[in-house]
């Protein structure tokens, strides 16, 4: 996770999907998917005898490979603009296998709070801008939860002092 400034009114928050981190954890797990893989052929040679060996460790390894595929193929880099003069926030997101782009658009005056989430079953921690309306609006994930605090408080502090700067300019005198 990368915050960028390049100017005072914008600020550039960018997540890498890391595809080399995705396959360097699948392969940290194929040491149990073959211990798996060699039980289950074990159990299916002796409740049914007449299976082939490879038609049995093919059946064994779909389910490891179909999840390794899934990884992969979900991996995506984040980016969110925060863009002061446009009162609008972009997210990018670029789907790093299929080569996609989706961008949504989405008003500053609308977010209430910048919030951290966990989710338990991956150990990430994510970055969510809550609106108003109550729904929460994806900006980034990181897996310490100390970095992503400190990345939301930038956030916090950008949009806080400019829009209260933004504020007392509107005033009229």
């Amino acid at each position: 996770m990368e915050i960028i400034r390049p100017s005072e009114r914008q600020l550039i928050l960018k997540t890498s999907g890391n595809l080399r981190k995705v396959i360097r954890k699948f392969i940290a797990i194929a040491p149990f998917g073959m211990v798996v893989v060699f039980i289950f052929v074990l159990i299916s040679h002796v409740i049914l005898p007449g299976n082939s060996l490879s038609t049995t460790i093919f059946v064994g390894l779909f389910p490891y490979v179909g999840v390794g595929c899934i990884a992969i193929a979900t991996t995506r880099d984040h980016t969110a603009i925060f863009d002061l003069d446009l009162q609008c926030v972009r997210i990018e997101c670029y789907w790093i296998l299929f080569k996609k782009r989706q961008c949504q658009n989405y008003d500053l005056i609308n977010i209430e709070n910048i919030i951290v989430a966990e989710d338990s079953e991956v150990d990430w921690f994510y970055i969510r801008l809550r609106q108003y309306s109550g729904e929460d609006i994806y900006v980034s994930h990181l897996d310490d939860r100390s970095i992503t605090e400190a990345k939301a408080q930038e956030i916090r502090d950008f949009l806080g002092a400019n829009i209260n700067s933004m504020e007392y300019k509107k005033v009229p005198m």
